[in-house]
């Protein structure tokens, strides 16, 4: 703000200090609940270095990033580092952060994609969900993924559980062709390697799935 913005740094630092220990103050007497931290005006900053520390409440500290109207990048790259904490329910709070998001960097969705690898069918669900709300943004990155993940990312979400597509798609002359919530999306242009990856790894899906798909069907996964 620009009363903190005419503040020398000394004092800025006092002053966050003071307010981290009301923070903590308020967060051991309620249970791990803050009135506090809730505040439109509590600086970001000082959640996310919350969030970096291994003794803190993480899950609180997401649980209020996640009812602020618009968040940085720099928060969204915390929810993504989230992803891999060793707490389960942490790792879930994240994805369904980010999920919640209109948005998302490439880096928060490719975070996501490498969380379906999940050990813990309550992270990949999370995540699934996370990825659904931002399934449009999924299909430039495809060409990149490997085989494995490519499988997976088709498995849970573009492919629903009762073996029916939800989101079409079909590689012909080269070129990936996908539909939005809004109509055709705009061709990714693939190496042949990438086409035949891609291929390779939506025809397994489909043959686990007991979907053979008919030659006239080639083109379309």
């Amino acid at each position: 703000s620009e009363a903190r913005a005419q503040l020398k740094k000394p004092t800025v630092e006092r002053l966050e200090a003071e307010l981290m220990r009301w923070f903590h103050f308020e967060m051991t007497l309620n249970d791990g609940v803050s009135e506090l931290g809730h505040q439109s005006t509590f600086p970001e900053h000082l959640l996310l270095t919350e969030l970096t520390k291994p003794e803190s409440k993480k899950q609180t500290i997401i649980q209020i990033l996640v009812t602020r109207s618009t968040l940085s990048t720099d928060a969204i790259k915390g929810l993504s580092a989230s992803l891999m904490d060793e707490s389960i329910s942490v790792r879930c709070e994240a994805a369904h952060a980010l999920s919640r998001q209109n948005t998302l960097s490439d880096d928060a969705i490719s975070a996501l994609i490498s969380s379906l690898k999940d050990e813990h069918e309550s992270v990949t669900s999370a995540t699934a969900r996370a990825l659904v709300s931002h399934v449009d943004a999924l299909y430039p990155l495809l060409p990149n993924l490997d085989l494995n993940l490519i499988q997976t990312l088709y498995t849970n979400v573009l492919f629903p559980r009762n073996g029916q597509l939800i989101a079409p798609l079909y590689i012909q002359d080269n070129q990936l062709h996908f539909y939005t919530a809004t109509g055709p999306g705009q061709p990714i242009e693939l190496a042949s390697e990438q086409s035949a990856v891609i291929i390779k790894a939506l025809r397994a899906v489909r043959a686990e799935a007991g979907i053979a798909p008919l030659p006239e069907e080639e083109p379309f996964l």
